[in-house]
């Protein structure tokens, strides 16, 4: 087995029995650039936080920059804490309960299936003028600038971070297609949701002792 595999195994077992001995309450990733190697840049992405609301959600929230703008793309947790080789050394979609995969909102899905972040475009001031005043005269010019960027607010009571569905140690990844749910009639779309390549990932870890 390659020994770079094998350290990430030993590192993501440490943080999963970790959770069997102290309750977690919030857990973190960095989530960066999908490499090839490990001599390739790193570049970060962006953060996301998971916080145990004790009303039986997480509560999932963050910015990712460095995305298509105006787009969907897909977000999961997958169930290995590995970054290498274009973020397929963190595996599937984490499914301890071998289910297909579907939406945040369906019976039938993963537990990592988060469904689509959505990255934004931003207007400029003109254009906000435009849309308020209703066509002011003289017409106002305006512009659209693509930012690419996501702001990730999300409520989910099918992932934890205790007991069997926590997602601590594991991994999560921004993909380069929207995520069809599950929706769409192939092979791919049951599996993955045909979300396409790995843009980012980060190993979800937490800090608490």
């Amino acid at each position: 087995m390659d020994p770079r595999l094998l350290l990430f195994l030993s590192l993501t077992t440490l943080l999963l029995a970790h959770t069997a001995h102290a309750k977690v309450t919030k857990a973190s990733a960095t989530v960066y650039k999908a490499v090839s190697s490990e001599s390739d840049s790193v570049v970060a992405m962006g953060s996301i936080e998971f916080v145990d609301d004790s009303s039986g959600q997480v509560h999932i929230s963050g910015r990712l920059t460095g995305l298509q703008p105006e787009g969907n793309h897909g977000f999961h947790v997958h169930e290995l804490g590995a970054l290498f080789n274009n973020c397929m050394a963190a595996g599937s979609h984490f499914n301890p309960g071998g289910k297909q995969h579907g939406g945040p909102k369906d019976s039938e899905r993963h537990v990592g299936d988060l469904g689509n972040v959505v990255a934004d475009v931003s207007l400029s001031g003109t254009h906000f003028l435009n849309r308020v005043f209703k066509n002011p005269h003289p017409p106002q010019p305006y512009s659209l600038q693509a930012s690419g960027n996501a702001v990730i607010d999300i409520s989910d009571t099918i992932v934890a971070l205790n007991g069997p569905n926590s997602i601590v140690g594991r991994s999560i990844v921004v993909h380069e297609k929207p995520d069809d749910l599950g929706k769409a009639d192939t092979a791919d779309s049951k599996k993955t949701g045909s979300a396409g390549k790995r843009l980012g990932c980060g190993i979800i870890g937490t800090d608490q002792h």
